[in-house]
């Protein structure tokens, strides 16, 4: 991925754009939120919208799970001091990697000022920052018919959208059933949905499956777990719903 210039990375953001349109109007409401001049929205060029993720998913292997060069639940710290630090270190891992992919980082917060801190870092210089993927997300706990609690990662979101913080922020405090968000949650602000803990269930199978029909269509299944201690369950379902694995490797610093 490495080598490219600035007239390259220009041409290859405006063909993300093209091909994943819902990204680029995605992409675009967080260039306006920064302030961005049009002709400088190619700086944003590593941060990576729901619809091309989703697309890339699918060519990692295991392997690129577990050697880190692809790790959707990282904590974004809120100071900025502890932000810079951060990025630098996902930089510095993604210049060593020799791949055609990209190194993609999931970055979870619900701090409107903790991701205009990073994105303000890598819009600096795009092309340091050039081999790697920036993807926003934000967690959001939720219960089910027995009020045990479970947590989604909702992946693709603006955070920079005052509603949608105080909409998330508000439904952490009063956990409710996926089924009451009354489709909040499926009007196109995200892109997917990743499971990264289960209630304690006997019936696992019965109990994603539902998660599928009311819109889950990942999982994070590379725990220390492996699997949900599961995967003779979780690998069919896997398989016959063409659910996405977004992995939970921790980084080895």
């Amino acid at each position: 991925m490495s080598g490219m210039n600035l007239s390259k990375i220009k041409a290859d953001f405006k063909d993300r754009l093209f091909f994943y349109p819902a990204d680029a109007l995605y992409i675009l409401d967080i260039a306006k939120a920064l302030h961005i001049p049009a002709k400088d929205e190619y700086k944003l060029y590593s941060v990576m919208g729901s619809a091309e993720l989703r697309n890339t998913l699918p060519l990692y292997t295991e392997k690129d799970f577990q050697d880190n060069k692809i790790d959707l639940n990282i904590k974004l710290p809120k100071t900025e001091e502890k932000i810079k630090t951060l990025i630098e270190e996902l930089k510095t891992y993604a210049n060593e990697q020799q791949s055609d992919l990209p190194v993609i980082f999931g970055l979870i917060s619900d701090s409107k000022e903790a991701f205009s801190s990073a994105f303000k870092i890598l819009i600096k210089e795009p092309l340091t920052y050039q081999n790697m993927r920036i993807v926003p997300a934000v967690q959001l706990p939720i219960a089910d018919e027995n009020k045990n609690i479970y947590e989604l990662i909702l992946y693709g979101f603006n955070p920079f959208d005052e509603n949608w913080l105080d909409y998330i922020r508000r439904n952490k405090r009063t956990v409710k059933k996926l089924s009451e968000h009354n489709n909040r949650l499926f009007a196109g602000k995200f892109g997917f949905f990743s499971l990264s803990k289960i209630a304690p269930e006997n019936d696992l199978a019965s109990f994603i499956e539902k998660l599928v029909i009311q819109g889950i269509n990942a999982l994070h299944t590379l725990t220390e777990e492996n699997y949900f201690n599961n995967p003779q369950i979780i690998k069919p379902l896997i398989e016959k719903f063409g659910l996405l694995e977004t992995g939970s490797i921790k980084r080895r610093r």
